[in-house]
C-alpha cells in the first residue's frame, strides 16, 4: 500500500475505513518511530502490511475524495443531480 502515490500500480483506492486489532494499535508508538506519518490514516496500515497480516475487501459504489469546501461542494451537486 502505498498512500496517494503519485503514480499508482493499480485503479483501487483505499478510503479510510480501517478495522484495527488491539495488538495493532499497540504498535502506534512504534509505527511513529519508525518514521510512519502522524498526519495520514493510510500510513500505518501501510507500515503494518510488512509485519502483520492484513485483509482488505471491495466495497462497490464510488468513492468522493471530500478535502475542502469546494469538493464538498462538487460531491453535494452531483447527489442532488441523481435525485
Amino acid at each position: 500500500m502505498e498512500e496517494k502515490p503519485e503514480h499508482p500500480k493499480t485503479h483501487y483506492s483505499c478510503p479510510p475505513f480501517y478495522f484495527y486489532k488491539a495488538a495493532d494499535l499497540a504498535r502506534i508508538d512504534e509505527a511513529l518511530a519508525d518514521g510512519c506519518e502522524y498526519d495520514a490514516p493510510g500510513s500505518l496500515v501501510s507500515w503494518l502490511c510488512t509485519r502483520t497480516e492484513i485483509h482488505a475487501f471491495e466495497m462497490p459504489g464510488p468513492r468522493y475524495d471530500i478535502g475542502n469546501l469546494e469538493s464538498y461542494q462538487e460531491v453535494k451537486r452531483i447527489f442532488e443531480e441523481a435525485k
